[in-house]
């Protein structure tokens, strides 16, 4: 599998900045907790945004919603 289909397969799901990439017979992703962060919460209204809190910790993903 080239990297050209790759990326086409993961086009409009990740940032542009975050390139698959092709390991023996895996893809890789690494994405920095802001850029999954922004991947997560892309769509969502600005003024809502501010409420979400997401963090990656040893294992799991933590999302806390401050409720108004």
């Amino acid at each position: 599998m080239s990297e050209g289909l790759i990326n086409t397969m993961f086009r409009g799901i990740l940032p542009s900045t975050i390139k698959p990439v092709l390991a023996d017979n895996n893809i890789v992703i690494k994405i920095t907790e802001p850029e999954f962060r922004e991947m997560a919460l892309r769509g969502i209204d600005e003024s809502f945004r501010k409420n979400i809190e997401i963090r990656i910790k040893e294992g799991y993903i933590e999302v806390t919603v401050r409720l108004l």
